[in-house]
């Protein structure tokens, strides 16, 4: 504010305010062979959300979000446009051959139920069981 004040001549001069150093380091990574030990001992509704999150590095509620019109699976991406991040910058994930696949089994199980609308307008489900779902969506992380 000071800095402001003072290059609009409200003030003759900014005072000196020391800024704290940040120690904000993030920890707590898995390395490949944790994850998959982590993934597959996790419940089986949750694999697939977990590979992803893992793989993307995305937040939970930017992958609870997705819907099939950010998917192209030809070129192999998701994308989050700009506003969907909490930076509000466009976002592309280039997937991997498993989570590839992964998509274009949702993608296959979307079109054989017979979905009424069609599938670039239905969000993604990466779990298979709603009620246990809305039971991990609602814990905090």
């Amino acid at each position: 504010m000071f800095t402001l004040a003072s290059r609009s001549s409200k003030v003759d001069h900014a005072p000196y305010v020391p800024t704290l150093k940040e120690n904000n380091v993030r920890k707590g990574f898995f390395e490949p062979p944790d994850f998959t030990s982590f993934r597959d001992n996790l419940p089986a509704y949750l694999r697939e959300f977990a590979a992803f999150a893992y793989k993307t590095g995305w937040r939970r509620g930017e992958i609870c979000g997705l819907e099939w019109k950010q998917v192209d699976l030809d070129r192999g991406t998701v994308r989050l446009n700009p506003g969907e991040t909490k930076n509000n910058s466009e976002r592309i994930a280039y997937l991997d051959s498993e989570l590839v696949n992964m998509l274009s089994c949702k993608f296959t199980e979307r079109k054989r139920l017979g979905a009424l609308q069609p599938p670039n307008q239905r969000p993604i489900r990466l779990d298979s069981n709603q009620k246990e779902k809305r039971h991990w969506r609602n814990k905090p992380m």
